[in-house]
């Protein structure tokens, strides 16, 4: 019994030590993964084994060959110490070690180039790219904006993700993080198509007005950018008489110019503009009223009273009276009205 007990004691001393890690190597960065052994003679690399976990038996621990009295960590997963670069658990030896750099937003470069990451733990070149003036783009200064992962510029050019943007560089603009602009074309980029463009008509010297991350207009054109799950794929452009009448109503489903309202760039039939408005103010919503109808959509919904309905904003439903018109649980997109439950009309 003596003996089971001093052999429990042992192997739980060894893997408690054999598990237990100095700490981290920069706890400035409390993201690295980069670990000192108990003692600090070794670094490890913390693997995680599955997605949001945080349990020391989630970990593989993977040994780095590295100097620990010289590691140091970098940004973007990135350390050296006094021999090697180290992306991970992997050397990097296709960079100019003394002048290489890894800063935010995966700007990597040294001397001669800048570097992207591949697969498999290595770097590879990215062809025509200036290190000396490479960098990141920002939108209102906004570090933590997606534009910083798929943009960046130098001196000559323009980059999206891994290429050489077809931009002219002297008037190209990221107005926004989907609409682009320059001399010749307005542009919006697709993760599965890649960057798309239309001609840009109007003048040179043009001003361009942000009415939210989707629309933009100058004084002749206006621009609707349709994200998945709207009735628009791309950018559809619109003709401005009177710059006074373009509107925006709440996120930007809806919307009017010269006279006409529109719902995701469709026009509403016979909509009275005057009166038009949504009952949602600060966030994309379907319903809408004027004085003469209540919409879902570009559709009129039969029965509603603008007077006297009201909008549940908690539950995205129109009320008045007995009755309730919700969105269908069982098919897509389809408003239904029915008649309130006892407990409903207690709420």
């Amino acid at each position: 019994m003596k003996s089971n007990y001093i052999l429990f004691c042992l192997t739980s001393i060894f893997l408690l030590t054999s598990c237990n890690k100095g700490g981290l190597v920069d706890k400035s960065k409390p993201k690295s993964r980069y670990y000192y052994s108990l003692f600090k003679k070794n670094i490890w690399y913390r693997h995680s084994t599955a997605p949001d976990v945080s349990q020391l038996w989630d970990y593989d621990w993977i040994k780095v060959t590295a100097d620990a009295k010289t590691f140091v960590v970098l940004e973007n997963g990135f350390a050296k110490d006094k021999n090697h670069i180290f992306w991970g658990t992997n050397s990097i030896d296709n960079v100019d070690y003394a002048t290489f750099k890894s800063e935010k937003n995966y700007i990597l470069k040294d001397k001669n180039h800048v570097y992207l990451t591949v697969y498999g733990g290595k770097l590879k070149i990215l062809e025509g790219a200036n290190p000396a003036t490479y960098k990141t783009i920002t939108l209102n200064n906004d570090e933590h904006d997606a534009l910083n992962y798929y943009w960046k510029k130098d001196d000559k050019h323009y980059f999206l993700r891994d290429t050489v943007a077809d931009v002219d560089h002297a008037t190209f603009n990221l107005i926004t993080p989907y609409i682009y602009y320059d001399k010749n074309y307005i542009y919006h980029y697709e993760y599965n198509k890649g960057l798309m463009k239309m001609p840009n008509r109007n003048p040179l010297n043009s001003k361009y007005f942000v009415l939210s991350g989707d629309v933009i207009r100058t004084d002749k054109y206006f621009y609707f950018y349709g994200e998945i799950g709207t009735n628009v794929d791309g950018i559809l452009e619109f003709p401005i008489v009177n710059p006074a009448s373009v509107k925006m109503y709440c996120y930007k489903d809806y919307f009017t110019i010269d006279g006409v309202v529109y719902f995701d760039g469709t026009k509403i039939q016979n909509a009275d503009v005057a009166s038009f408005d949504t009952f949602e103010k600060e966030h994309a919503v379907w319903f809408a009223k004027d004085k003469n109808h209540v919409y879902q959509g570009v559709n009129i919904i039969p029965g509603a009273n603008p007077k006297t309905v009201t909008y549940n904003k908690e539950k995205n439903t129109i009320e008045e009276g007995d009755y309730i018109w919700k969105w269908s649980e069982t098919q897509v997109k389809k408003l239904i009205k029915t008649k309130k439950s006892v407990k409903n009309s207690q709420q």
